[in-house]
């Protein structure tokens, strides 16, 4: 017997998600009422790492936490560019 999946309903689709996801670090930031000094955003290391976030994800996070776990996995910060030995 194939077993029955039971399929999640949002009220967006995935390219809805897409189109109006997070582009930028800065508008991340903003977002989530924090400074790039506060987690050590990095420009340079954006350039290399780029963001996209669904808002989904984004509301997830915590407003105005520079440790919240998940921005931490979205945004590029000084510590990408260090070089490991």
């Amino acid at each position: 017997m194939i077993p029955q999946i039971q399929v999640l309903h949002t009220d967006l689709d995935w390219q809805t998600q897409l189109r109006d996801a997070i582009k930028s670090g800065r508008q991340l930031l903003d977002h989530l009422d924090l400074r790039s000094d506060d987690v050590g955003y990095s420009e340079e290391a954006a350039a290399d790492f780029p963001v996209k976030v669904p808002m989904a994800f984004v509301h997830r996070m915590q407003r105005g936490d520079p440790r919240d776990p998940l921005l931490l996995q979205a945004l590029s910060r000084e510590l990408e560019l260090l070089e490991s030995p």
